[in-house]
């Protein structure tokens, strides 16, 4: 894709990544992956890392992550081998009921914000 112009996104609610999935590999590029499952997150942290050294020829390191990862173990000796930047685009965020929706949408938007900083 041409660097001047890249067609990104940013995918609200995104459970386990499977719409995501769908950009990716539409050639989109994710801005933030925002969901309050822990689990959810922590696939699309580990798929976030599976692009990321997809992209760069070393599948390899993502084929010995699957081969060595122990039962109820998170993927966090895959995600040390790729920048902190490609982990971080994963947020987990959590909004109370109990807040008002405009509070809500400024937390979003500064999460937004955030996230456009660690976009390189």
């Amino acid at each position: 894709m041409n660097k001047l112009f890249s067609l990104n996104f940013i995918d609200l609610f995104a459970g386990a990544g499977g719409l995501s999935e769908g950009f990716i590999r539409a050639g989109y590029t994710p801005l933030a992956h925002i969901g309050v499952d822990r689990y959810a997150c922590d696939t699309l942290k580990t798929r976030a890392a599976f692009h990321w050294l997809n992209a760069r020829n070393q599948l390899q390191a993502y084929k010995t992550y699957l081969h060595e990862k122990q039962e109820k173990e998170d993927g966090s000796k895959l995600w040390k081998q790729v920048p902190q930047s490609v982990i971080d685009v994963v947020q987990s965020k959590v909004f109370s009921k109990h807040e008002w929706y405009s509070e809500q949408i400024q937390r979003l938007k500064m999460s937004i914000n955030e996230l456009k900083r660690l976009v390189v």
